[in-house]
């Protein structure tokens, strides 16, 4: 496929890179595994192999986890958490879903995206009366977005 393909060439591309390069604040051994998992768990995903996905964003999260924050700012295009929420919510893992946009939210306060995830799991466990509270809290942290969120787009 275009993304193995695509994950091939990276491979050949990340070889090269000198090792005593950092990117943002930390070294690139630390900051290629998030990149390299993440990349990897959309490809297993896309295979239909989620529970290898999930093992993956599991490992993008805990690399992402290690590098540093430069003024609360992630080294990353997003939380990572969100998707391994979002692939844990598809996968019907309400109970850790839950607990991920959980440790999102304290990372990313009023994350709508993490909201939008947690009142999903919530309702995935039939807890309604949290689920409307955190679906409000959603609906606030995302009322000036121009864009319809959905699971598959985090």
């Amino acid at each position: 496929s275009d993304a193995e393909h695509a994950r091939a060439e990276y491979a050949a591309f990340e070889a090269e890179l000198p090792r005593d390069i950092t990117w943002w604040a930390d070294p690139i051994d630390a900051f290629l595994p998030m990149a390299r998992n993440e990349m990897d768990a959309r490809i297993a995903w896309a295979r239909g192999d989620r529970v290898a996905a999930i093992t993956l964003w599991e490992r993008a999260v805990a690399a992402q986890d290690g590098l540093t924050r430069l003024e609360a700012i992630l080294p990353w295009f997003h939380p990572l958490r969100e998707s391994y929420g979002a692939a844990l919510l598809m996968s019907e893992r309400f109970p850790e879903a839950e607990q991920v946009f959980r440790d999102d939210l304290r990372i990313n306060p009023s994350s709508g995206r993490s909201l939008f995830g947690l009142y999903q799991a919530l309702e995935g466990q039939g807890r309604t009366e949290e689920a409307t509270v955190v679906r409000q809290a959603f609906a606030d942290a995302w009322k000036n977005a121009d864009g319809v969120l959905a699971l598959e787009s985090l």
